[in-house]
């Protein structure tokens, strides 16, 4: 993660860091929201449609595990597209997701290129 690579003492990386922001997965659920938070001020509803592709990228298995499941594109597209299966709106959302809209971008509060895809 990028957070712990910026705060880090040379090649140390900081497990206090970890320890104050709830562990690594505190971290990630925190630089997540973030990332949610910013799709929905630029794309009204963004959240909501950027949960629903990123619940469709999951699925259970037999053994009750929770594994990857593949969508072409075009499926993403729809799926993060909302209601009015806008696939515009869908790439934005994916784009967002996979860091290529914030890539080139500084924003403090997500450190880095976030990306959830």
């Amino acid at each position: 993660m990028h957070i712990l690579w910026e705060k880090s003492d040379g090649n140390y990386l900081s497990g206090q860091l970890c320890i104050n922001h709830g562990g690594i997965v505190g971290l990630l659920e925190e630089q997540a929201d973030i990332l949610l938070s910013k799709i929905d001020s630029d794309i009204p509803g963004g959240r909501i449609d950027a949960l629903e592709l990123m619940l469709a990228l999951t699925r259970i298995n037999d053994d009750g595990k929770h594994t990857r499941r593949r969508l072409t594109l075009a499926e993403a597209r729809l799926i993060a597209g909302g209601r009015k299966l806008d696939i515009k709106r869908g790439q934005k959302i994916i784009d967002y997701l996979s860091g290529s809209l914030l890539s080139n971008k500084v924003d403090p509060q997500l450190r880095g290129s976030l990306r959830l895809l």
